[in-house]
């Protein structure tokens, strides 16, 4: 990240938005006080997310979860970690989308999966549950409000926890634990306090993943979607006490992996969307129809792996950011597709990142109401990919969905003035001549790449 420093004279009786330049790349300046923070991104198409900043997590980081942990308001990481020291990070939030330094946390006889946050014994803070592939089983640890965790609570009866997730399988109001483990998965009802009874279990052919929950056949319980790599998905459907019936399986060629659920198309029953290999790296789509049924998968290439679902570019549609590997032996990546609304979605925008994304979450890290990604990977570090997707709110902002960079700017702003510049220089801005026209609430002007790179910036008296 590059930052130029203005002196405050230099535009005495005008507000800086933001600045923007074309012609082998875009740099997106925004104004923080007296000075501008440069991301840079590839030349006029949809960008959508910022270049990543990298963090430091521990060692070979897996996944990461984010909530509030201190109470302050501000959005906090934990890091599930592999390799030396196995246990967790925790990653105290400073705002804007940065991180202090990470607290590293060994447990002995663990070697993490996964991490999810969630509030087990109703004390209004959050509590840390990791998968745990040894057979000690997934771990517990009761969060303290300030930032801590206590105790390191082992479920040696919930197997070898792969994927980790919470349900109410007995509808007792209180959350259940689920795990998937090398044979099927594992189920442990909660008791309210942060402890669980022994773990029944259902057994599928292969070993699964990751696994959806949901109501899939409308029938008021909560069911288990089960990605299993190699064979397909399988399906348990939940009765409401505690206990779990085998459904059927869909089977598939190439590797089924992580696998999410939501109603894509907007018909009021829940859809899948899945990790495949094949025929290439991407994404299948596979539309329910309420009854517990899915119509046959389409398939939309980009990164294969974590899957997480989010309005991203504020179109109500629901989309989805992959993180994974990408065809070939080429490097792992995060694509975003963007939602339709009718359960197609359009091709991948694949972001610039730093490190190697093993799994991928979403949240509002710098509070401008946009849902950022935050992802792990094997170097030891997470990565923040801020969202830059044009909101009706934003102040000066670029975009570039059909290949033409808009610049635009809020209805309100009448009096704004659109300046542009082949350098910095104060001396050398001029006004933007062609008139903007109003599309989606915005004041929107089209701006031709040239050769010559140029900035623009808003001017309101």
């Amino acid at each position: 990240m590059t930052s130029i420093n203005l002196k405050g004279d230099q535009w005495p009786t005008w507000r800086l938005w933001r600045a923007i330049r074309t012609g082998g790349f875009i740099a997106v300046f925004v104004a923080f006080e007296t000075s501008l923070q440069l991301t840079s991104a590839p030349a006029c198409q949809e960008i959508g997310f910022a270049s990543s900043i990298t963090w430091p997590s521990g060692v070979s980081s897996a996944s990461v979860a984010i909530g509030d942990l201190n109470g302050d308001g501000i959005l906090d990481a934990v890091v599930a970690n592999e390799g030396f020291r196995s246990g967790y990070s925790i990653l105290l939030g400073r705002g804007r989308a940065e991180f202090a330094p990470p607290l590293i946390f060994g447990i002995d006889g663990v070697t993490p999966t996964m991490v999810i946050l969630r509030d087990l014994n109703f004390d209004g803070k959050l509590d840390l549950v990791i998968g745990n592939r040894d057979s000690t089983g997934a771990v517990v640890l009761l969060g303290s409000g300030d930032g801590a965790f206590g105790v390191p609570q082992q479920l040696p009866s919930s197997g070898r926890c792969i994927f980790v997730t919470t349900a109410d399988f007995n509808e007792d109001g209180l959350e259940d634990l689920v795990c998937t483990y090398e044979a099927g998965i594992s189920v442990l009802l909660g008791r309210g306090d942060g402890t669980f009874s022994e773990a029944a279990y259902y057994d599928v052919l292969g070993s699964p993943t990751s696994m959806a929950i949901e109501d899939f056949n409308s029938d008021g319980h909560q069911d288990v979607a089960i990605a299993i790599p190699g064979v397909g998905i399988a399906f348990y459907l939940g009765r409401g006490d505690g206990t779990l019936v085998y459904e059927g399986r869909l089977d598939f060629w190439g590797q089924t992996a992580p696998i999410v659920t939501s109603d894509f198309n907007k018909d009021g029953n829940l859809d899948l969307a899945s990790g495949t290999s094949w025929p290439e790296p991407g994404v299948r789509i596979l539309l329910g129809s309420g009854s517990g049924s899915f119509a046959p998968p389409t398939y939309y290439r980009g990164a294969s792996g974590w899957i997480v679902v989010d309005h991203f570019n504020n179109d109500d549609e629901l989309d989805l950011a992959v993180a994974g590997s990408g065809a070939g032996s080429g490097p792992r990546i995060v694509s975003v597709l963007l939602g339709r609304g009718d359960g197609t979605f359009r091709n991948p925008i694949f972001c610039d990142w730093l490190s190697s994304p093993i799994s991928v979450t979403s949240a509002d890290l710098d509070g401008d109401g946009k849902p950022d990604l935050v992802s792990a990977g094997w170097n030891g570090s997470i990565s923040v990919s801020k969202n830059i997707f044009v909101y009706p709110d934003d102040p000066f902002a670029i975009d570039c969905p059909d290949g033409v960079l808009r610049v635009s700017w809020p209805s309100g702003l009448t009096n704004a003035l659109l300046e542009a510049t082949g350098s910095l220089s104060p001396a050398n801005w001029e006004r933007v001549v062609s008139q903007p026209t109003i599309q989606n609430g915005r004041w929107e002007l089209s701006v031709f790449d040239e050769s010559q790179s140029k900035f623009f910036r808003l001017l309101e008296p």
